[in-house]
């Protein structure tokens, strides 16, 4: 390849794909945003405190990113759960790293390796592989190891980890929850995991 070809190439490559991932996180970030605004996250925080209970938030992160990380890509479930990872180790005075451990942990399982999500699926398309079996064997595989890699790691790990006290960006998400808790109604759970 000619040395102006090359850096064509680079550049149209590199371009091409900061260009897709620009979008991803600018999209996921306003939607992360009018969740938290509109009260969506802490409504999934409490919900999810109420079911698991609070010294278990943990498990609750890790099931909640397979829910949310199924039909989506790993950055844009990332920056859609960082405002409800923030509410719920707030409320429940939980480590950040025991909450978001665990959500990182449950999304990746989920984008590597279960269909239907969009890697998944890409996968099994491409090698021609029978879709029962390849659930079967990802939830076989991927429900062990995200619960290994998630809520067990992060739970042996939290004690070695010390994070600072202030955060300005979980200030921020938190801060919304804060204002919106007694002013207004929050939104019911269904309607806040469907949108």
């Amino acid at each position: 390849m000619p040395m102006g070809d090359i850096i064509k190439s680079f550049e149209a490559g590199v371009g091409g794909t900061l260009g897709h991932i620009a979008l991803v996180i600018g999209l996921g970030t306003m939607l992360g945003k009018m969740m938290a605004e509109s009260g969506g996250a802490e409504r999934i925080a409490l919900t999810l405190i109420d079911f698991f209970g609070e010294k278990n938030v943990h498990w609750a992160m890790v099931v909640i990113a397979f829910i949310v990380g199924l039909p989506v890509f790993f950055e844009v479930g990332f920056v859609l759960l960082v405002p409800i990872a923030f509410n719920v180790a707030k409320r429940t005075n939980t480590s950040m790293v025991l909450v978001g451990i665990p959500m990182v942990a449950g999304l990746s399982v989920v984008h590597g390796l279960i269909p239907p999500h969009p890697a998944a699926l890409l996968a099994v398309q491409a090698y021609g592989a029978d879709m029962g079996k390849t659930i079967m064997y990802a939830l076989i595989v991927g429900v062990p190891t995200a619960a290994i890699a998630g809520p067990l790691f992060a739970k042996l790990i939290d004690r070695h980890v010390k994070l600072p006290e202030v955060n300005p960006l979980a200030a921020q998400f938190t801060e919304e929850a804060e204002n919106i808790k007694g002013t207004r109604q929050l939104p019911g759970f269904g309607i806040t995991i469907f949108t």
